[in-house]
């Protein structure tokens, strides 16, 4: 009768340990990680419904399959952004729930970046396609430019 017990109590213990870092005892949410998921499935959302331009499928696509990864307590979120078989890598990277940096992994050739200054927004202007595509370094989540512009 009390090996039953033992092993539903560990059952219990399993279930019940924070899948996410404590303070002071209680889970400490991932607002990070939440708000990536959110952004997935409104990917997943639009690529099923409206009629997307190759950018902005291109966009869509790689949020959908965004790559997650986790160094020295750092989290990179990575997407590939491709269009006819040139790919773009760009990342945020997190230190807890903190945006540190955004980066840019490759860029095809003939494509161009461009800034306006004075604004936050990054607009990729792929050559031989006629549309563009605009990310928010500073708000990896935006859907289109910087909120605000």
């Amino acid at each position: 009768m009390i090996r039953p017990l033992i092993v539903v109590a560990t059952l219990m213990m399993l279930g019940s340990a924070p899948s996410t870092p404590t303070r002071g005892g209680a889970p400490v949410a991932d607002s990070v990680a939440a708000a990536w998921r959110a952004r997935v499935e409104l990917a997943t959302k639009r690529l099923e419904g409206a009629r997307l331009d190759a950018c902005d499928r291109a966009v869509e696509l790689a949020f959908k399959s965004v790559e997650v990864s986790t160094k020295d307590n750092q989290r990179r979120f990575g997407l590939v952004i491709e269009i006819e078989g040139k790919a773009m890598l760009v990342a945020w990277s997190y230190n807890g729930q903190k945006l540190v940096d955004f980066s840019i992994g490759a860029l095809p050739p003939k494509w161009f970046l461009r800034q306006v200054a004075g604004q936050k927004t990054l607009t990729v202007l792929p050559a031989e396609l006629d549309c563009a595509l605009d990310l928010c370094p500073p708000s990896p989540l935006a859907n289109g430019p910087c909120p605000g512009e």
